[in-house]
């Protein structure tokens, strides 16, 4: 049976498991590093087309969709995490001379009712107290602001240190650099168990590594045991519409109430959401050309003077990994790490997130 040996096998092959090879990289330029991925390609799952927000904005800790903690240690160290993770992905798009028009600058989120500003408000004073920049404004200022309908809407929050990327791009660039510095991709061939120190593939194949650090995601849970984890599953659909970048929102908007948000990329306009949670590697029930058409509803209401109708336009679907008290970024055994359980903030963590692991492998290795 077909036996490789590296110091460095990552599970998963996302924005997370991509990033941490691209660290381990960095900091150990000699080292043998191998990232096994289960999809056809590199950040095919669910960093392939998420709303593209890096949102430290938004670093509260989740216990499920709907409930978020409210642990202040626990909210500092995600907030604290996320933005030194933000501070690394502006300087990497500067570096991969990733395009000016793949980015904005600010994040906005819109509130259409009264309670939901109040209950956001709330977790905003805490973040806030952190060093937080944020704006209010009312609902007659939206439309001018964030170039964006106010049908409904009784005030925003604009995060002007927010911002927005490629992650698809982005994972390709990584993919590359990686690839370029002797790094072994393995794609097409996912992890089956692990035993020891080795990783059984689906192939049959073994790799055997030193460090093996698990990042692959809603799949983490099937290869480890992670207490409290799920899934959310997130959906979005994207409109090629070159020409009307004029019209688009000027940065990306959230909608808390509607689980929806809206992000320009270019010449593209994504329309993003989640649905409710369901359980690992679970066939999922609703119909999802229901959730894609209530997307495009919402683009319409918000946007109302883009030509959808005759634009191509492309859907994506795929699983978020959450935890009870967000991203679980630990050493389980000797030799045994795990990087997994961001949510809805695994593009504004990964960065940060990989620095956080390698710190951890670098330490149980002293």
């Amino acid at each position: 049976m077909a036996r490789q040996a590296y110091q460095y096998a990552i599970i998963g092959g996302g924005i997370i498991g991509l990033s941490t090879a691209y660290a381990l990289q960095l900091r150990h330029p000699k080292s043998t590093i191998c990232v096994i991925e289960a999809g056809p390609e590199c950040g095919f799952g669910a960093s392939w087309a998420n709303g593209s927000m890096i949102h430290p904005s938004q670093a509260t800790p989740w216990r499920d969709s709907h409930a978020p903690a409210t642990d202040p240690a626990l909210v500092r160290d995600i907030y604290q995490l996320a933005v030194r993770s933000s501070a690394i992905l502006r300087a990497r798009f500067n570096e991969f001379d990733i395009a000016p028009r793949h980015r904005r600058e600010g994040c906005a989120k819109i509130y259409t009712d009264v309670s939901t500003l109040q209950t956001d408000q709330a977790k905003l004073q805490v973040l806030m107290a952190l060093g937080l920049p944020t704006e209010f404004i009312d609902s007659s200022q939206i439309e001018k602001r964030l170039n964006i309908s106010a049908d409904g809407a009784v005030g925003a929050y604009i995060f002007p240190n927010d911002h927005s990327g490629p992650a698809r791009l982005y994972c390709r660039h990584l993919a590359a650099r990686l690839a370029a510095g002797g790094a072994k991709l393995m794609t097409a061939n996912g992890a089956a168990n692990i035993e020891g120190q080795d990783i059984m593939l689906q192939s049959g194949a073994i790799v055997a590594a030193q460090n093996i650090i698990v990042a692959a995601g809603s799949g983490s849970a099937a290869l480890v045991n992670i207490a409290g984890q799920h899934a959310v599953r997130g959906y979005s659909r994207t409109f090629e519409l070159p020409g009307h970048e004029p019209d688009f929102p000027v940065m990306p908007v959230m909608d808390d109430a509607a689980h929806m948000a809206i992000a320009p990329m270019g010449t593209h306009l994504r329309v993003s959401g989640g649905a409710d949670p369901e359980p690992m590697n679970s066939p999922h029930h609703l119909d999802r050309h229901v959730i894609y058409d209530a997307l495009e509803a919402y683009l319409r209401q918000r946007c109302p003077g883009l030509p959808l109708d005759n634009a191509p336009k492309s859907d994506w679907t795929a699983l978020r990994p959450m935890s009870d008290q967000g991203p679980v970024i630990a050493c389980l055994r000797d030799g045994l790490f795990v990087n997994t359980g961001h949510g809805h903030m695994g593009w504004t963590l990964s960065a940060g997130a990989a620095d956080r692991i390698v710190d951890i492998i670098n330490g149980a290795a002293a």
